[in-house]
């Protein structure tokens, strides 16, 4: 459910087994010419069966465990998937062309894959700059860091990113065993990233310039910011940058058991127009059992769209917040959010 919800629309990446990256693309309801002979045959969210294999695209990237995959669009609607893979972890990145084969321009074959310390390496997210070169995070070894690589369009480390120390590829920390979530490109390409840091202790999100050093005019002279929502483990943040360049953050706090969400303003500090003092902290508990959130993206209007596994995985919810971190009670019947339960079988 991560990454580009904007662009994946058509899209769906998910894990079907692990050894697998399973692609397929939705029909959209105007493919066929609006007749209504087609229209019955397909609908809107019906499997595109002229891609891939039926609509389906597996590739088994290593012999080993192959998951977690994340999803980006390019601009020529070539597709690239980013995930881990190999046991121990390894990056892998793979490109397929619009009709669903393995893009033979890309790396070796369509894929590409990096071993960057020898021990367990996450790929977690991925992102575009306005040049084509593929970025992507994740954390590496134990303990862990921020691991970050840059790939220029062809599938080849850019050796211009971290040059002179390890080209291409940068393994860092703001704090100490941190992990990268998620990243986005800013408009002048810079980096942002965000993550969990001291051993899952607290929300963190930097920015990078483009050479891979960090760049100390974000929360000035950091280079980065934090924020601690709870006493318990806070995970897994997701960005997303608003047209006036805030930034959001929501992931999971208080040990899963609730969604806490946080904005910093374009130059890295604290936005306190977000939710109320003394930390502008937004928490949210939908239920009495975990509620992890695994997409933001804006909804128009300064309002945001978070999508979230509840109640232990048994539900999908939505919950969309105004440009003030309040609940939108004009959404889901009043009440901000939606709750749509997976499987009507499960008790």
């Amino acid at each position: 459910m991560k990454d580009q919800i904007a662009s994946s629309s058509a899209i769906v990446v998910t894990r079907l087994v692990p050894l697998l990256f399973l692609l397929a693309i939705l029909i959209p309801h105007t493919a066929y010419g609006g007749t209504e002979s087609a229209a019955t045959l397909a609908h809107a969210g019906d499997v595109d069966l002229s891609f891939g294999n039926d609509g389906v695209v597996f590739t088994d990237v290593t012999f080993d465990s192959d998951e977690d995959p994340h999803i980006v669009i390019q601009p020529d609607g070539k597709i690239v998937v980013a995930g881990e893979c190999d046991e121990p972890e390894d990056y892998c990145v793979v490109r397929y062309t619009v009709d669903g084969d393995l893009d033979p321009t890309f790396a070796t074959n369509g894929i590409f894959v990096l071993d960057l310390t020898g021990g367990e390496d996450t790929a977690r997210d991925l992102a575009l700059q306005s040049d084509g070169d593929i970025v992507v995070v994740g954390d590496c070894q134990t303990p862990q860091h921020i691991c970050i690589i840059v790939l220029n369009p062809d599938g080849t480390l850019d050796t211009t990113f971290n040059a002179g120390i390890t080209p291409g590829q940068l393994i860092t920390d703001y704090v100490s065993g941190d992990e990268a979530e998620s990243v986005a490109i800013l408009g002048n390409d810079k980096i942002l990233v965000a993550g969990e840091c001291n051993n899952n202790d607290y929300y963190c999100i930097g920015r990078f310039n483009t050479d891979g050093s960090l760049d100390t005019t974000f929360n000035s002279p950091d280079g980065y910011n934090f924020v601690d929502p709870t006493s318990d483990d806070d995970d897994n943040p997701e960005i997303v940058v608003q047209p006036n360049g805030k930034i959001i953050l929501v992931g999971s706090c208080d040990d899963y058991e609730a969604i806490c969400s946080v904005r910093f303003n374009a130059d890295g500090t604290l936005d306190t127009t977000w939710g109320s003092a003394p930390d502008n902290i937004v928490y949210t508990d939908l239920t009495d059992w975990e509620d992890i959130p695994y997409q933001v993206v804006n909804a128009g209007n300064g309002h945001t769209l978070v999508v979230a596994s509840c109640y232990d995985e048994t539900y999908i919810c939505v919950l969309k917040f105004d440009n003030s971190g309040n609940l939108d009670k004009s959404f889901g019947e009043n009440k901000g959010y939606v709750l749509t339960k997976v499987d009507k079988n499960w008790n």
